[in-house]
């Protein structure tokens, strides 16, 4: 099974995990984004903090996106190094992350 590992949490990201799914169903599929929040639309953040917009408003997909494709979310988690002869991003806390496809 390939494992397939998305660095960054953004509309491209969420485009790259729906062309993922549909290309291969069964891979493992982790996002993992140093953003507190699910993807969200930047433009919308005056919006959300002038109390116009709710926060699932400002979400690209519901939250249950994720969980509903397979995709691990990791986020509050920042990406520091990638070695790429292993195959593993290596993130501030000193996790791995391993990946067949990046």
């Amino acid at each position: 099974m390939t494992q397939y590992l998305i660095i960054g949490n953004s509309a491209g990201s969420i485009g790259a995990a729906e062309a993922i799914r549909q290309a291969d169903p069964t891979g493992e599929l982790c996002i993992v984004s140093e953003e507190a929040l699910p993807a969200y639309s930047r433009p919308q953040i005056a919006g959300y903090l002038a109390g116009e917009v709710g926060l699932e408003q400002a979400l690209f997909r519901p939250r249950d996106f994720y969980a509903k494709n397979n995709i691990r979310l990791l986020l509050n988690r920042q990406v520091v190094e990638l070695d790429r002869a292993r195959q593993v991003a290596v993130c501030a806390d000193g996790r791995e992350l391993a990946y067949d496809r990046l």
